[in-house]
């Protein structure tokens, strides 16, 4: 897994893998983090 990747897997809405990323203490963190810079989709 590649740090600040994502994956729909199932065919979940954008809206829902935001809601569990956001559920996640790490995913969470990482998100908020502001050193955090790059994302790969």
């Amino acid at each position: 897994m590649v740090p600040g990747g994502g994956e729909r897997r199932g065919g979940q809405s954008v809206e829902a893998v935001h809601r569990a990323f956001m559920a996640s203490a790490g995913h969470r963190a990482n998100i908020l983090d502001g050193s955090f810079t790059h994302v790969d989709a």
